[in-house]
């Protein structure tokens, strides 16, 4: 409990730290940058903030993409 509670905190501040370099982090992004971090120790800070770009972009093209279809409504639906 009080590990999943650690890690929580760590999440919640990288947010907040980040919040406006990248309003769209999410905590499956903070896991992915350790992961990145740990499986690629010498990896350069060129190449991670290449890959988190991709993952921004990625993630920013989904939302303009759902928010230019159309809204569909309950009066839609039945």
């Amino acid at each position: 409990m009080a590990l999943v509670m650690l890690a929580m905190i760590f999440m919640l501040r990288e947010r907040v730290l980040l919040a406006k370099e990248l309003p769209l982090l999410t905590a499956g992004d903070i896991v992915w940058m350790i992961e990145y971090g740990l499986r690629r120790p010498h990896a350069t800070e060129e190449e991670f903030q290449k890959a988190s770009a991709r993952r921004y972009r990625r993630r920013q093209t989904d939302i303009d993409s759902k928010k230019s279809r159309s809204p569909v409504t309950l009066e839609d639906i039945l």
